[in-house]
């Protein structure tokens, strides 16, 4: 019989086991398993099976028949940002180049999404993509200085996301200060609105609360910002829960703690 042939819960328990005892980074080289996990919708993977997953193709380099282009160029901006980031950050060290591909491959798994625009210059995409990185690694410098060049933080970048959305889920809030000022482009009801879904998302409630601060510039709870506060009702994390269900509606605020256990009881936590 062959091993496709078996019953599918069969099939995937075989493939479990074999990382299991393989490891992952060498059961990623088993073809089967390489087959399947190019073809299968990522959306369904765990963050740390899709960021090693990512991180052996990227440092590989071998450009797999069963990849479509886009993924294949998404790997290439990946190393490509990294080398950047090295440069900007004035080293060559070998170590210090994976571990930029490590973050950036968890950051290609995070893609906090946010309007993509048409970069009719493959350069000025790139610029974008290394200012999402910049965001991710908090390399202040450079997020400034790309900023400073005329980058808009809140278009989602073609490979990592919105550096807006970024900033708030990594809770660099450095960053995210200067991306929230006057003088940087957008209008501050919608950078506030991108940056709370960030916060919200990554569970920071600093973070949150200091977007909220009249000081940055009075934000109303209406239209798209509390369309991402809403999705603080169903986090795991009661500081954000809490924080979202007395912003979302106040007098729901005690009513809405039974919601939070409810989605704590239904996830085993």
């Amino acid at each position: 019989m062959k091993l496709l042939d078996l019953p599918t819960e069969l099939f995937l328990q075989i493939l479990i086991s074999s990382v299991a005892v393989q490891t992952l980074k060498r059961a990623l080289r088993l073809k089967l398993v390489n087959s399947i996990a190019d073809e299968c919708k990522t959306i369904f993977w765990s963050s740390v099976f899709y960021q090693s997953y990512t991180y052996y193709h990227v440092i590989s380099g071998v450009n797999r028949v069963s990849l479509d282009s886009s993924r294949l160029s998404s790997y290439a901006t990946i190393r490509r940002v990294a080398e950047q980031l090295c440069m900007e950050n004035g080293t060559s060290n070998e170590d210090e180049y994976s571990s930029y591909l490590v973050d950036l491959c968890r950051l290609y798994g995070e893609r906090i999404k946010s309007p993509t625009p048409k970069f009719t210059c493959a350069e000025r995409a790139f610029q974008q993509d290394l200012l999402a990185g910049a965001v991710y690694t908090n390399q202040i410098s450079t997020a400034k200085r790309l900023i400073g060049e005329g980058l808009h933080p809140i278009p989602s970048s073609p490979v990592f996301g919105s550096p807006m959305n970024i900033a708030a889920f990594q809770g660099n809030d450095e960053i995210l200060k200067s991306f929230l000022a006057s003088d940087i482009p957008g209008e501050i009801g919608d950078k506030k609105a991108w940056a709370a879904l960030g916060a919200v998302k990554g569970d920071h409630l600093s973070t949150l609360n200091m977007i909220l601060d009249d000081r940055c510039g009075v934000v109303l709870i209406i239209g798209r910002i509390r369309q991402y506060i809403r999705k603080g009702l169903l986090s795991e994390n009661l500081d954000i829960f809490k924080r979202c269900s007395e912003l979302y509606s106040p007098n729901l605020a005690e009513k809405t703690r039974s919601t939070f256990l409810a989605n704590v009881v239904a996830k085993g936590i």
